[in-house]
Order: structure tokens, then C-alpha cells, then sequence
């Protein structure tokens, strides 16, 4: 593994269609039932939901991806996008025995990420329920879509190569952004795909297992844990209050007043670093 800190973005990043052995995706190629691997697309999971819904992408882990997304979506209807071959968007299609289990796979999917990440050492952790953050700038989201009962498609858009003024037109409500190069790691979009395919079929598995196991996967690299934390909650709504733990459905456990009270959806915003 190479390290740089250098700004301009590696060959692979100058045509997002071009093949060779950075863009051949060989390595996770062997991680996946199909892979479509496409020269630009506006979303990966509309992509791959268009190709689900009409009978395509039948093998398990099958995955759409490109190096120039578009018009990508991000949790609660924002928009998502990126300078061609500075991110690497891709969509796997898991399938789950119990439909009961996609309820996690966020989790079990940024938890994959971080993991994947760690291995190339670029020190990640989670946001709950699925951004992956570096030292609180993101570096990477996730967003899950129920093409059917108990076929989820799991999308993520992982930073690849940006210069620190591309990235600071990424960040939303005041949040900061980063990338896999900024963390001083040059791995190919191969490399960074295949980790984070392997450590997401290991998480699926460990779901599939035993889904309280996945969420104590889930703690061991989930930043907002004992942070001070505003939650916006779907209703427009809003809590602040300190995140303790994450109840085994996945709902993240806060501390407002003396009483603690579980959430299972809201946008999360850390006041403070992490204790401890």
C-alpha cells in the first residue's frame, strides 16, 4: 500500500471509463455474483433497482458501480455528487433469508466500511446509523433501498481522490468531508471495493447468524457512542441528549434528562468529540 499526500488524483481518475489494472476491478469481481461496472450513471441504486425490478441482478452480492455518479441520493432526499473519478459509488444487492434483517443492514453496511478502511489504514469509524467518518469529517455514506421484501439494495458513496477544496463543497449543515487519499492512503477504487465487499458479505452473514451479534459488531466502531448528540427526528422535531448505546434492533440508546429513550431513525449530529 502506497501513502501520499499529494493532491493530484492518480490515472484512474482522469477517465472514468478507462480500463487497466487500476479500474479493472478484478479482485472484486471475484467478491460478487455479477458486477456491472458502469462509465457514468445518475444513481447506482436507481441503476440497480431499474435492473432488479426487471429480473437482472439475480446473484447474490451482484453490484452496479461507477467512478462518476451524477445525481446520487443521499438520506432524506439530498443530493449527492462528486467530481468524476474522485468517488467511487456502488450499489450490492443483498438478499436476506429473514426480511426482518434489513432493518440493520445500515449499520451492518457502514460497519463493513470502517472495517474495510481500517485494513488500508485510514482510521474510520461510524456515525450512526451508516455515515463513515474520519476524525468527524465524512469520508463516506451509506444508504439502504428495499427493492423487495428481503432484497435490499446497499448503496455507498466512498470518497476516493479530492483535493481539501472539492471536498468543502461536500459537507452538509456545517459537517466537514474527507477523502481516502486527504487520510494519506493511495489504494485503487479495486482495492478499497474488494475490502469493503468482503467485510460486507462477513457482516451479512453475522446478521443472517445472529442479528444481536451484528450490533455488537456495530458498537465496537460506532463514534457516536458516548458523544453529545442533537437528533433530528423525522417529525421536523429535534433531542439533544448523550448517546450511550445501541439497543439490539439497532436503535441508538440517548440520555436527555435522566431518562433514556431509544430512536430508530433521525439525522444525528455529534456536539462534541466521542469520550474516551
Amino acid at each position: 500500500m502506497e501513502h501520499s499526500k499529494e493532491g493530484r488524483r492518480p490515472d484512474w481518475a482522469d477517465d472514468a471509463s478507462a480500463q487497466g489494472p487500476e479500474t479493472d476491478f478484478s479482485k472484486s469481481r471475484e467478491l460478487t455474483g455479477e458486477l456491472l461496472v458502469l462509465p457514468h450513471a445518475g444513481s447506482t441504486n436507481d441503476e440497480a433497482a431499474a435492473r432488479v425490478s426487471s429480473g437482472g441482478l439475480r446473484p447474490p452480492f451482484s453490484t452496479v458501480l461507477t467512478l462518476d455518479q451524477r445525481a446520487g441520493h443521499g438520506r432524506l432526499g439530498r443530493s449527492w455528487s462528486c467530481p468524476p473519478g474522485g468517488a467511487l459509488a456502488a450499489s450490492v444487492v443483498v438478499r436476506l433469508k429473514d426480511p426482518a434483517g434489513a432493518a440493520l443492514l445500515p449499520l451492518v453496511a457502514g460497519t463493513a466500511m470502517a472495517a474495510a478502511l481500517r485494513e488500508l489504514g485510514v482510521p474510520a469509524a461510524v456515525k450512526w446509523p451508516n455515515d463513515v467518518l474520519v476524525g468527524g469529517a465524512k469520508i463516506c455514506g451509506i444508504l439502504c433501498l428495499l427493492a423487495a421484501p428481503g432484497t435490499v439494495i446497499v448503496g455507498s458513496g466512498i470518497n476516493l481522490r479530492l483535493t481539501p477544496e472539492e471536498t468543502a463543497h461536500l459537507g452538509l449543515h456545517g459537517s466537514r468531508a474527507t477523502a481516502v487519499n486527504l487520510e494519506g492512503c493511495t489504494a485503487s477504487p479495486d482495492t478499497v471495493l474488494s475490502g469493503y465487499l468482503a467485510q460486507l458479505r462477513h457482516g451479512v452473514e453475522r446478521l443472517e447468524r445472529d442479528p444481536a451479534d451484528a450490533v455488537a459488531a456495530a458498537r465496537t466502531c460506532c463514534e457516536t457512542l458516548g458523544t453529545r448528540v442533537r437528533i433530528e427526528l423525522p417529525d421536523g422535531g429535534s433531542v439533544i441528549g448523550r448517546a450511550i448505546d445501541l439497543r439490539d434492533d439497532g436503535a441508538i440508546l440517548v440520555r436527555i434528562d435522566g431518562e433514556i429513550r431509544p430512536f430508530v431513525a433521525g439525522d444525528v449530529t455529534h456536539l462534541r468529540p466521542a469520550v474516551g
